[in-house]
C-alpha cells in the first residue's frame, strides 16, 4: 500500500512584513517631503496651509505605522 503525501505550499510572511515596513517608511519620507515643500514662504500653491497640515497629518500616521510594524515584528521575532 502506497501512501500518498500532499504538501501544502508555504507562503512567505517575511516578504509581506518587508513590505509593509517598506510602504510605510517610504509613505513616511514622501509626506515629509511634501511637508517640507509646502513649509517655504517661496513656493505659491493655493491652499498651501491646508496642503501643509494634511501632509504633516499623514507623516505622523505613516511613521507611528512604520514605528509599530517594526516593533511589533521585533518583539515577534525576538521571542522566537
Amino acid at each position: 500500500m502506497i501512501n500518498s503525501v500532499t504538501s501544502k505550499p508555504v507562503v512567505q510572511k517575511s516578504q509581506s512584513r518587508y513590505k509593509n515596513i517598506k510602504y510605510s517608511g517610504y509613505g513616511a519620507l514622501a509626506g515629509v517631503g511634501v511637508c517640507a515643500l509646502t513649509g517655504f514662504r517661496q513656493i505659491k500653491i493655493p491652499h498651501k496651509a491646508k496642503l501643509h497640515k494634511f501632509s504633516a497629518a499623514f507623516t505622523a500616521v505613516a511613521a507611528l505605522w512604520h514605528l509599530g510594524t517594526i516593533k511589533h515584528w521585533d518583539k515577534i521575532l525576538s521571542s522566537e
